[in-house]
């Protein structure tokens, strides 16, 4: 979809003022789901920016899906993206002090924070909850959650959405999971098979 010039700038400006409160202990994540014609190929992309003085780069996350959903893309990168934050923290035994996931998905979103109740994607929605209780020394005050509006031009959300293309993209090569294989990650909470993930050096 695409957004005038004034709701794209004040999308920016409303990021841009989420991030003016992260902490020097914080880490931000971007996910965003993609589907090709949905249902369709689908992907799941995630931009993780750990803490600058923590010396651990930037990552990359794009996964290809195989058929599904938007929807499907938006939680799997969400559980994803989790799932690399658990591994980084358990590896460097290391305590963030809060989470802020950056998304445009409402669903994902509601669904995971807010009781919404889906016919669909249960046993994901269950799975990527039980990630995220997962986060090592957390707090019902460490994940912070916000959506933005998608197409708006906001930095780390163009990198998971290109991220996000990128997997459905694969999946339409046909490099994604069938049906059966990816509930088997799901089931077992293992959302990072199959993901390319690309370490970034920051430069600021």
């Amino acid at each position: 979809s695409t957004r005038t010039k004034e709701q794209a700038k004040a999308a920016k400006e409303y990021v841009e003022k989420i991030l003016l409160s992260v902490g020097a202990e914080d880490i931000v994540v971007y996910t965003d789901g993609s589907c090709i014609g949905n249902p369709g190929p689908t992907g799941a992309g995630a931009y993780i920016r750990y803490p600058n003085n923590w010396g651990i780069p930037d990552v990359h996350i794009s996964i290809p899906l195989g058929a599904g959903t938007n929807n499907i893309g938006e939680l799997y990168a969400i559980g994803a993206a989790t799932e690399h934050i658990n591994n980084t923290l358990k590896k460097h035994n290391i305590k963030p002090n809060h989470i802020f996931y950056i998304s445009d998905s409402t669903y994902s979103i509601g669904c995971l924070t807010k009781g919404w109740q889906s016919d669909k994607n249960k046993s994901l929605i269950r799975a990527v909850k039980m990630t995220l209780r997962d986060i090592p020394r957390a707090n019902h005050n460490t994940c912070k959650w916000y959506w933005t509006p998608g197409h708006a031009d906001v930095h780390g959300n163009n990198i998971a959405d290109n991220l996000a293309n990128e997997g459905s993209e694969m999946s339409k090569q046909g490099l994604g999971p069938n049906l059966d294989t990816r509930n088997n990650y799901i089931n077992s909470r293992s959302f990072l098979i199959g993901a390319k993930c690309i370490e970034i050096q920051r430069q600021d």
